[in-house]
């Protein structure tokens, strides 16, 4: 998906950009049936990261829905370190055990 050159945070553009942020999570993470609170955390951050967009930036668009949206959903969605995040599924075998930290903490939250 590319940014327009024209950008706005419309609704059309934030579903979008909420759509490909949740196949993120579910293909990476295994995070699936997001729950209303879930889906309006990452509606507002979308707002927030469509708000703030300069196209002149050249910004690579996986990246933006992969650091910019994803991560900061990880975040305020389950309070996790941005850095902490990152060594945690820097190989398989830690990606494995960060998917079921998750499952853990949306299953104590009565997510799943």
């Amino acid at each position: 998906m590319k940014f327009p050159e024209s950008f706005q945070s419309n609704n059309e553009n934030v579903q979008l950009w909420m759509k490909e942020t949740i196949d993120l999570l579910r293909s990476s993470f295994h995070i699936e049936n997001l729950s209303n609170n879930e889906l309006f955390i990452i509606k507002k951050i979308t707002e927030d990261v469509l708000d703030r967009f300069d196209p002149k930036l050249k910004t690579d668009d996986q990246y933006v829905i992969d650091k910019e949206i994803a991560t900061r959903f990880l975040t305020e969605a389950y309070g996790l370190d941005t850095y902490w995040i990152e060594k945690q599924t820097e190989t398989k075998e830690d990606m494995e055990g960060f998917r079921e930290y998750i499952r853990r903490i949306r299953e104590r939250s009565h997510l799943i």
